[in-house]
C-alpha cells in the first residue's frame, strides 16, 4: 500500500466528510417534512408501546418490516408489542454474507450465485451450512438493506462487477451494517466502497490535466445528487417545491455536477500505488485480497485541492 494514501487521508477525509454532510443534511430535513402520516398503524402514527390489537395487523405490520410473517411470529409480536419487538430486532446479531463466501470459498469457487444463496440464508433464516447453530434473526435490518439496495444501487451486470461476488457480497453486507445507523455514515461508505467505485466510475478518478485532455468523471457526482442526497428540486421547510415564476427550482446544475467531480477525484483501490495510478487493476481480481471489500484510499497527487468548486447553496436554509 502506497505510503502517500495512508499519510493524506486523515486531514482530507475531513473534506470529503464535510462534502457528504451538506448532501445528507438538506435531504433528512426536507423529506422529514415532506411525508405525510402514513397509516402503518390503526389510526396514522400511534405510540410504539400500542398495539398490535389483532392478528391482521400484526401480520400486515410483519409483511412490511420482514420477509413475511409466520403464526409464530404473529403470535409473538402481539404477545411484546411494537416497542419490544424493535428493540429485539434492534439487539439481533447481525447477519453478513462474508461468513457463507468465505465458507463456499473454501469448497469451490465463488460466484454471483452463492452471493444469492447467502442473501436468502440470511433473509428469511434458512438452514446455514456454513454455520449450522445459527439461526438468523435479524429480519427487519435484513429488509432494511434490502431497501437501501435499491436506493444504492451496484449490480452485477455491471462487467467489472460480474465475477466480483466478494465485492457485492461486501457491498450489501456494508448497507446491512448502516442498517438502523445514520446516513451521513452511510453515504460515505456508498461512496469509498470499491463496488461503488467500479460501478460508477468514480474509482481512478484524476484532477484535470488539460495538456493531456483529462478532466475528472461526472458520473458518481451526478447521481450522489440526483438519487442519493437531494434530488432535482429545491424544496421548502415544508417539503413544497420552491418556485420561481410558478416553476420547481432545480437543486443543481451543471457547475454543481462538475465541482462535485472534482471532490471526488483521487480515491482508487487500497492496494494501489502512486506510480500504478490510475490503472491500479493490483489485487482487485484476487479474492482474497481486501481491495474488493475495504474502503477506497485517497492519493493526493491525483486529487483536485486547488480548483474552485460550485457546490450547493441553499445548505444554510434547508438545515433545521
Amino acid at each position: 500500500m502506497d505510503t502517500e494514501s495512508t499519510s493524506v487521508r486523515g486531514r482530507w477525509l475531513p473534506a470529503l466528510c464535510a462534502t457528504l454532510l451538506c448532501l445528507a443534511a438538506p435531504l433528512a430535513f426536507a423529506q422529514g417534512l415532506s411525508h405525510k402520516p402514513d397509516a402503518v398503524w390503526r389510526h396514522g402514527f400511534e405510540a410504539p408501546n400500542a398495539g398490535p390489537f389483532t392478528d391482521a395487523e400484526a401480520a400486515r405490520f410483519l409483511n412490511q418490516a420482514t420477509y413475511g410473517a409466520t403464526l409464530a411470529d404473529i403470535q409473538h409480536l402481539r404477545a411484546v408489542g411494537y416497542e419490544t419487538w424493535f428493540a429485539e430486532q434492534f439487539a439481533e446479531t447481525p447477519s453478513y454474507q462474508q461468513p457463507f463466501l468465505d465458507w463456499a470459498g473454501a469448497q469451490a469457487g465463488v460466484y454471483q450465485q452463492q452471493r444469492l444463496e447467502a442473501w436468502l440464508i440470511n433473509s428469511i433464516g434458512l438452514y446455514d451450512p456454513s454455520n449450522p447453530p445459527r439461526v438468523h434473526k435479524d429480519q427487519l435490518r435484513q429488509r432494511v438493506a434490502l431497501a437501501l439496495s435499491e436506493i444504492f444501487v451496484v449490480s452485477d451486470q455491471n462487467p467489472g462487477l460480474l465475477l466480483q461476488a466478494w465485492s457485492t457480497g461486501s457491498w450489501y453486507d456494508m448497507l446491512a451494517r448502516n442498517a438502523f445507523g445514520s446516513y451521513r455514515t452511510l453515504l460515505e461508505d456508498v461512496t469509498l466502497h470499491p463496488a461503488m467505485g467500479v460501478y460508477l466510475s468514480m474509482v481512478g478518478n484524476r484532477k484535470p490535466d488539460a495538456t493531456l485532455n483529462i478532466r475528472p468523471d461526472e458520473n458518481y457526482a451526478r447521481e450522489v445528487l440526483q438519487l442519493f442526497s437531494i434530488g432535482l428540486k429545491q424544496l421548502n421547510a415544508d417539503g413544497s417545491p420552491v418556485l420561481s415564476a410558478g416553476q420547481p427550482v432545480p437543486t443543481y446544475n451543471q457547475n454543481t455536477v462538475r465541482g462535485f467531480a472534482h471532490v471526488f477525484t483521487g480515491w482508487n483501490f487500497n492496494d494501489c500505488s502512486t506510480a500504478e495510478y490510475p490503472d491500479c487493476v493490483g489485487e482487485y481480481h484476487n479474492p482474497d485480497s481486501s481491495a474488493v471489500r475495504d474502503p477506497m484510499l485517497p492519493f493526493e497527487a491525483y486529487h483536485d485541492s486547488t480548483t474552485a468548486k460550485q457546490l450547493l447553496s441553499r445548505l444554510r436554509e434547508l438545515r433545521p
